[in-house]
């Protein structure tokens, strides 16, 4: 049988919030059917025994009175005496047997019969003896042993009677203690709907959310699934159309970088070329002017040059399955190979740079992490004011290596640290040079030490300049190709 699947969110919602609260309105509602039959059978039993308290001591009552009239009757021999016990006596057997539709205990009952039964028997004597008054003395005795037959009654409903209090008492704990467990078991399977609903609706909402994140940071390969309510399915269906057509957009992108890069190599070679020949004289000595002109052809095919291949190393980098040559490679010599070719640079302006390199062989792609390590250093030399420190170190913990490049320049404006690693972006730190950068070189060597399975970050040392780190694992696998970027 195939999952029920809500057709919208906000059936969902509503069919969570009937299971949970539809248990708690069921407890509420069987907790009030019982409640209110031990509240009917409490008053019931009150009643009954109220009537037979006022039965059992109407009967006493009664009792005293025939004992008195036939003792009136037997001193002044009054007929109306002997009429008034008569009239009692018809009272007390009405009364009596009132009381046998009202009692419940057989005891009480046996006790009930056998007043009746002693009562008419001495009615029948005290009629017996009507013309003999004197006689009527002898039945003293037996008079109260009517009266005390009916105290004892009235004894036996108090007994009943609190007996039924008692247990009415217990089963009211009863109901109460169930009540109690009742509430505490559909509190947790509340909470337990509560969770698994919070879960299903939660879900989607978090797989969409992932699923931006992954839009937005350029992951484009994985489709993307959304599962739940249709209505949460179909914007995942509508997202993963976006996802589609955003790697389409970036595919296009990507050919026409390569395009332009590769065509725009060829005729910029040629202009190198002949700013050479112009500079060395080949077509004739040039004058100041000329030569001035041709200086300034130079650096701006230098800046250009430079432009182009970093448009090729963003592309190569951004390409989803670029596989990386991974070898064993020596960090440290890298990292000095690197500092050796900038060297001009930091002599042209006077910079400090010491190193504290550890030795570590890592497992990477030389080229590509030559390209990380000199964009961060000609990044640090660029920025560097006349005189200034550029450090480097390297160092190695159990599965990690970091290499932390800073400078003494101006730093990154808090502004400008979201965006730092985003292509073409260019800080608001000024800059006085020859050669303006591209803004691709710290994009170029966060996106290679990201297909490294590492990070680039920026530290916050709390000195002046900027501080990068990079952090590599020490072992890759051998298929690891960009597509983790």
């Amino acid at each position: 049988m195939p999952f029920y699947r809500p057709k919208s969110f906000l059936t969902l919602v509503l069919i969570g919030f009937a299971l949970v609260m539809l248990p708690l309105i069921a407890a509420v509602i069987v907790a009030a059917i019982r409640v209110d039959r031990i509240a009917t059978r409490s008053q019931r039993a009150i009643s009954q025994a109220i009537q037979v308290l006022q039965g059992s001591r109407s009967l006493t009552e009664q009792t005293t009175a025939m004992e008195r009239y036939v003792k009136q009757f037997q001193v002044l021999g009054d007929e109306s005496l002997f009429h008034a016990y008569v009239e009692t006596h018809d009272k007390f057997q009405q009364g009596a047997h009132n009381l046998v539709a009202l009692i419940r205990d057989q005891s009480q009952e046996m006790q009930l019969a056998a007043l009746i039964q002693q009562e008419q028997t001495l009615f029948e004597t005290v009629q017996a003896h009507l013309r003999q008054p004197e006689h009527l003395t002898t039945l003293t005795p037996e008079f109260t042993a009517l009266k005390e037959l009916a105290r004892a009654m009235r004894t036996e409903n108090d007994k009943i009677t609190d007996r039924d209090t008692e247990a009415m008492r217990e089963e009211a704990d009863t109901v109460q203690r169930l009540f109690v467990w009742q509430a505490v078991t559909l509190v947790l399977g509340a909470m337990l709907f509560s969770a698994i609903f919070v879960r299903l609706i939660s879900r989607p909402i978090r797989q969409i959310d992932q699923a931006i994140q992954h839009l937005g940071s350029g992951e484009f390969s994985t489709a993307i699934e959304i599962g739940g309510p249709h209505d949460l399915r179909y914007l995942g269906q509508r997202l993963n159309w976006l996802r589609g057509r955003l790697r389409e957009l970036e595919d296009e992108k990507r050919k026409f970088l390569q395009h332009v890069s590769h065509e725009l190599k060829t005729p910029l070679t040629a202009l190198r070329e002949g700013t050479s020949l112009l500079e060395e004289g080949v077509v004739g000595t040039l004058t100041a002017g000329q030569r001035e002109i041709v200086e300034i052809l130079e650096q701006n095919g230098i800046q250009l040059q430079k432009l182009i291949e970093d448009l090729l190393h963003f592309h190569l980098a951004e390409a989803r399955h670029a596989a990386l040559e991974m070898h064993a490679v020596q960090f440290d010599r890298i990292i000095e190979e690197v500092v050796t070719d900038h060297k001009l640079a930091m002599m042209a302006k006077e910079l400090e740079v010491p190193l504290m390199l550890t030795p570590v062989t890592l497992r990477g792609d030389r080229a590509k992490l030559r390209i990380v390590i000199d964009n961060l250093l000609s990044n640090a030399v660029k920025y560097s004011p006349r005189g200034g420190v550029v450090r480097i170190a390297l160092r190695q913990d159990a599965e990690q290596v970091h290499l932390d490049v800073s400078d003494t320049g101006p730093g990154i404006a808090e502004e400008d640290k979201p965006r730092v690693f985003e292509a073409f972006y260019q800080g608001t730190a000024s800059y006085q040079g020859h050669v303006k950068g591209s803004g691709l070189g710290l994009a170029i060597a966060h996106e290679y030490i990201a297909a490294h399975h590492g990070t680039l970050s920026i530290v916050e040392d709390g000195l002046r300049g900027a501080h990068f780190r990079v952090t590599l694992p020490i072992q890759l696998r051998k298929d690891t190709t960009c597509s983790a970027v």
